[in-house]
């Protein structure tokens, strides 16, 4: 079927090509009065894949989305989410949904400081907007795109209008509380069409849905193919016109016929001798469409791709040149006027030290891209060992010191190599500290070989507090927990910290590291990434942290067509 496919479409565009009256004849070995016709009109058959500019939010549409966007942005009730009037689909059947200035509250949840937090807006046929809450909002996600990844798959006869994430940098945020356009709050909204999944029906009686090609119904598209079954597999124009039509079945391309009747069923014929004008014939020895005009005219089949190797070299420097390390932070863009596949990165360095490399991509008309374009997943380019460390529930003991009343105590959480949490007691906790920031500051520096996951500092205000003894959300305790963000040294995903089920533990969620400081250079396939590249697109270049490197190059190694 992939050669005949090829062949039909090499046919067509031949057709097109030869000069021919509406009733010239191709004998090219057809049977006794099966005479094969074609038509000069060029666009009497058409092949369509996509939506055009016709639909418009009445037609009926075969399938469950959205036809229109809602256009989600900040509703005249700042805590709200706004929609535009829009329409929608499901199961075939359309709906449409008046616009809520106001907005719709966005549920309740509190996400952490310096964390994302996202709910997704879902609509069903009763018109009822629902919000759906990403399930692991109460501890924060990393980026704007895990927190959208968080958000549970849209129920049964539901089609999703889109996605609302926000983040603050200074303070929890609460959604339905917190205004998604107050100081310091980042907030993303999302709200794309989702056209893929329709299809505009013909209204032909007798047609039913194949996949395989798109049939001519008076300018109306599809992205489902539709097959007069009357015809036996055969397309054809809508209601049997005497339009030009295409026909095929399991062994045969058939030519442009100027009317159609089952004794008008010819098919081309293979490997032929053509000795007139206008003979056809496919040679399936060769793989080749062959034609006599004036002489025996032959067209290759030979898909002709080959695959090219590139590579896209990309410095990291000290971008104010004034020395040291290289400058955390964007780095640079690239734009690309192919596409290619990335298959592998590697990562050089002046030096052995610590260095993590970040890749956000979008479309040229969305540049810049932003972190929440990330395509390194949690396995980014790095200099040093990636490791990965599970969730603890149950909470990792805090060791034991005794912090006296109305005064601060802290202690650090570090992993090493071998994936063991460590405690670190800041030096005065047994005096107790003036502030939760002193206390912090009080325990020793990360040990060489391990990296910082975070801290946790406690105050009771009636008595002393023992840490590992004393519940961490008992009465009269106030108990901050910090987690080392991403941009961090060592973190490629926050550890997340907060209480254990044994509430005199801290707990964690599952999170990533590295370990550097032992190579100067690395290399690596690839593991999560998105690695295709479209044409058009455009890639940002973002250090999240360099230690004891000035100067590095990063390699991208991508696969394409030429």
């Amino acid at each position: 079927m992939k050669r005949l496919s090829k062949i039909f479409a090499l046919l067509w565009c031949l057709l097109i090509a030869v000069p021919v009256s509406a009733d010239q004849t191709l004998s090219g070995g057809n049977s006794a009065g099966d005479n094969l016709h074609l038509r000069s009109t060029r666009n009497a058959v058409k092949g369509y894949v996509g939506v055009d500019s016709n639909i418009v939010p009445g037609d009926v549409l075969a399938g469950t989305g959205i036809v229109t966007s809602a256009g989600l942005a900040i509703g005249s009730i700042a805590t709200n989410v706004s929609s535009t009037a829009f329409s929608y689909n499901i199961s075939g059947v359309g709906y449409t949904k008046a616009a809520v200035s106001a907005g719709t509250a966005p549920g309740d949840d509190v996400i952490p400081e310096d964390t994302y937090g996202s709910v997704a807006l879902d609509i069903g046929a009763d018109g009822v907007i629902d919000v759906v809450e990403a399930t692991a909002n109460a501890t924060g996600y990393s980026t704007a795109a895990l927190a959208v990844a968080g958000i549970p798959a849209v129920a049964t006869d539901h089609v999703r209008m889109g996605t609302v994430t926000a983040m603050k940098s200074d303070g929890a945020f609460t959604f339905g509380t917190t205004a998604l356009n107050a100081a310091n709050v980042t907030t993303i909204y999302s709200s794309t069409p989702n056209l893929d999944s329709l299809a505009l029906v013909p209204t032909a009686s007798g047609w039913t849905a194949t996949t395989q090609f798109a049939g001519d119904n008076s300018g109306n598209i599809a992205t489902t193919a539709y097959v007069d079954t009357a015809l036996s597999g055969k397309l054809d124009a809508v209601s049997h016109s005497a339009q030009c039509v295409l026909g095929y079945d399991s062994s045969n391309v058939y030519g442009c016929w100027s009317s159609w009747a089952a004794a008008d069923v010819g098919a081309i014929v293979t490997n032929a001798t053509l000795s007139t004008n206008g003979d056809v014939t496919i040679n399936t020895s060769s793989n080749t469409l062959q034609y006599y005009s004036g002489t025996l005219k032959t067209v290759s089949t030979t898909d002709h791709t080959h695959t090219r190797t590139e590579e896209i070299i990309i410095p990291l420097l000290k971008t104010d040149l004034t020395g040291g390390n290289v400058t955390a932070g964007v780095q640079g863009d690239r734009y690309f006027d192919h596409a290619m596949t990335i298959t592998k990165w590697t990562l050089l360095a002046d030096q052995a030290g610590t260095c993590k490399v970040e890749l956000w991509k979008d479309t040229y008309a969305n540049y810049p891209a932003t972190v929440t374009d990330l395509i390194t997943s949690v396995t980014p380019p790095i200099l040093g060992t990636h490791y990965s460390k599970a969730a603890v529930a149950a909470g990792t003991a805090p060791g034991n010191d005794i912090i006296p009343s109305g005064t601060y105590g802290a202690v650090a959480f570090d992993i090493g190599t071998d994936g063991t949490i460590d405690v670190v007691e800041a030096t005065a906790n047994a005096t107790g500290y003036g502030s939760a920031a002193e206390a912090r500051s009080g325990c020793a520096a990360v040990a060489s070989n391990h990296v910082r996951i975070g801290y946790v500092t406690v105050i009771k205000s009636d008595g002393a507090f023992t840490f590992g003894t004393t519940a961490l959300n008992a009465t009269n305790v106030t108990t901050v927990y910090t987690s080392t963000i991403a941009s961090d040294k060592g973190i490629v995903m926050t550890a997340a910290l907060g209480i254990g089920t044994t509430t005199t533990n801290v707990a964690n969620q599952a999170f990533n590291y590295y370990i550097g400081g032992v190579t100067k250079q690395q290399s690596s396939t690839l593991t999560g990434w998105t690695t295709a590249i479209s044409a058009g697109d455009t890639l940002r270049v973002n250090v999240g942290y360099c230690d004891t490197v000035t100067r590095a190059t990063l390699i991208l190694t991508a696969t394409s067509a030429q």
